[in-house]
């Protein structure tokens, strides 16, 4: 967990940290990298030979313009199953949309229930078998990214209207139904369903004699 530090030169967040620590590795995993700064580029992490695996780099700012990056600066860089924006480096898995920390202003970086960041990690780079609170790292067969684990246990159901390929059980964002009673009707007992931001069309189906609707989500 790295957060508001402030560096003079490019990108050195991870490497004075590392000094800090006694850190000297070149791979970090289920790191929780936001709101630092660096004076010339790469706010949250600076390459130099570096690989992320299941980490977070966000809301971090920088100098230096648009050519070094805010987030990381991409100098022989790698990120595997990170989020973070814009993607440079090389790797698979990433992913840039917000990673909808619970109260990041407050310092609270818990993953919120729907977060991108929810069983989008990989399994193969775990270094502990305990999150940054001492909780299981892996809750619902796939580890998160970041520094904590989202222990929710209950199964959850997506709802986006821009979901890229829909298909039952709509378990995660890729898969996303776009629209809600779809993912209604899919729930059982005890299962949550959670819609991106939208205007849904109205609609229902008879379940134990009543009608449920869907509407907008904020």
């Amino acid at each position: 967990m790295l957060r508001q530090s402030h560096q003079l030169r490019s990108g050195r967040q991870f490497r004075a940290f590392s000094r800090r620590r006694g850190l000297l590795r070149r791979q970090h995993h289920n790191c929780t990298i936001v709101g630092n700064f660096a004076g010339t580029g790469g706010g949250g992490a600076y390459g130099n030979g570096t690989t992320l695996q299941n980490c977070i780099i966000y809301y971090n700012t920088a100098g230096g313009g648009g050519t070094f990056g805010t987030n990381v600066y991409d100098f022989n860089l790698s990120m595997y199953n990170c989020c973070t924006t814009p993607l440079v480096g090389k790797g698979t898995g990433n992913v840039t949309n917000p990673p909808a920390l619970v109260n990041p202003a407050g310092g609270d970086f818990h993953l919120q229930l729907g977060s991108p960041c929810i069983n989008a990690g990989n399994n193969s780079f775990i270094a502990n078998s305990t999150d940054l609170d001492g909780n299981p790292r892996i809750v619902g067969g796939t580890v998160d990214i970041g520094a904590y684990e989202n222990q929710n246990t209950n199964t959850v159901h997506y709802v986006s209207l821009t979901s890229p390929n829909p298909v039952t059980p709509y378990t995660n964002w890729m898969t996303a139904a776009t629209n809600i009673q779809d993912a209604v009707g899919t729930a059982q007992a005890g299962d949550m369903v959670v819609a991106d931001a939208g205007f849904y069309s109205l609609g229902g189906t008879v379940v134990y004699g009543s009608e449920n609707k869907s509407g907008g989500a904020d």
